[in-house]
């Protein structure tokens, strides 16, 4: 047998080889996780509670796989139900890729009709210039205590709506965390103003890119 002969025998030998090992490999249950944890908020995510109420944390379910709907999470932020004010429960779950995703309750504890009973309810406006204002209207939410916004960011090209309440004082208002697709996680607070009749919110913004976008917008009741 030639040298050049033996040389090719030894390279279809080895790749022959290589190619039995290829098939043997059992690919049936591996599972890649690429994609963020689903987190499912058991119960109302949006709740009114009076002073000396109870709360029931009902936690949630989380899932990284089609299969897996146990996922360990951790929360924080139970309501104090002894004290009026604005609270937010944030579930928090990583998979093991270290991609991270959250999920929120809002909850509201009041003293009754005290503290919310204002009717803000009505159409505003915002911005300087006529002809660039942006208008919305502001409405009863079907939850005790809070409030919703068709439109609270004051930019031309981006409709934002919002939840919001009272945390009881009738000037200080929380908002409730809104993970809108394509845009980001919407936090903040709202400053009522009842002498100038209006709103200013200040939003956080956490972009998709990771980038944090604060900006605040005034709206003001519209009397005519």
């Amino acid at each position: 047998m030639s040298k050049i002969t033996y040389i090719i025998l030894v390279f279809i030998l080895v790749g022959l080889n290589s190619c039995n090992l290829f098939y043997d490999i059992d690919t049936t249950n591996v599972s890649v996780v690429s994609t963020k944890p689903v987190i499912q908020v058991l119960g109302d995510e949006i709740q009114s509670i009076k002073v000396g109420g109870t709360y029931q944390e009902e936690g949630c379910i989380v899932s990284v796989t089609a299969d897996s709907t146990d996922y360990p999470y951790e929360y924080i932020g139970a309501p104090d139900v002894n004290t009026a004010g604005f609270y937010i429960v944030t579930y928090t779950a990583v998979n093991g890729f270290g991609w991270k995703s959250r999920a929120f309750r809002s909850i509201l504890v009041h003293e009754g009709n005290s503290g919310y009973s204002d009717d803000i309810a009505g159409n505003y406006e915002s911005g300087i210039i006529e002809d660039l204002k942006k208008r919305s209207s502001i409405s009863k939410y079907d939850v005790d205590g809070f409030w919703y916004i068709s439109d609270g960011y004051g930019q031309l090209g981006t409709k934002l709506p919002i939840i919001f309440a009272d945390k009881g004082d009738g000037i200080n208002y929380g908002i409730v965390p809104n993970d809108i697709p394509d845009f980001g996680l919407v936090t903040g607070t709202a400053v009522r103003n009842s002498l100038m009749n209006s709103f200013t919110f200040s939003l956080r913004i956490e972009m998709l890119d990771g980038s944090v976008l604060n900006q605040s917008f005034i709206w003001k009741l519209k009397l005519n």
